[in-house]
């Protein structure tokens, strides 16, 4: 992912602790800064998972701790469609869609193709 520089800078800019050990102060830029910034831009990227008409997004992780869950949400109506998560007795992703929700076979080929992606990961 390429970094987002403006947004970079005015983390930098933001910054209010003196920094005198860091040999990149030269460019601007301390360790913490960067850092901060490095977590944000992964926090993002891993909410910014999106499809032309869903948006998955990280609800939190299964009771063990092993398995990630993710909401599904529409991103034109920004309600809630179902979930993501691990299906103990069938040893993989399952989703899970809320009541009275309908869908079409993109919606669905995505719902899958994000559910193959969390499986490669596992």
């Amino acid at each position: 992912m390429t970094p987002d520089l403006p947004r970079a800078q005015a983390i930098v800019e933001g910054c209010t602790h003196t920094c005198r050990m860091c040999d990149c102060a030269e460019n601007g830029a301390c360790a913490p800064c960067l850092q901060v910034f490095a977590e944000e831009v992964r926090r993002e990227e891993g909410e910014r998972s999106e499809s032309r008409w869903l948006r998955f997004v990280p609800a939190g992780q299964s009771a063990t701790g092993k398995t990630v869950i993710l909401d599904v949400e529409s991103k034109t109506q920004k309600t809630l469609l179902g979930q993501i998560k691990w299906f103990g007795r069938w040893r993989q992703y399952a989703f899970f869609p809320c009541r009275d929700t309908c869908f079409n076979q993109e919606c669905l080929a995505d719902i899958i193709d994000k559910m193959q992606q969390l499986m490669a990961a596992q």
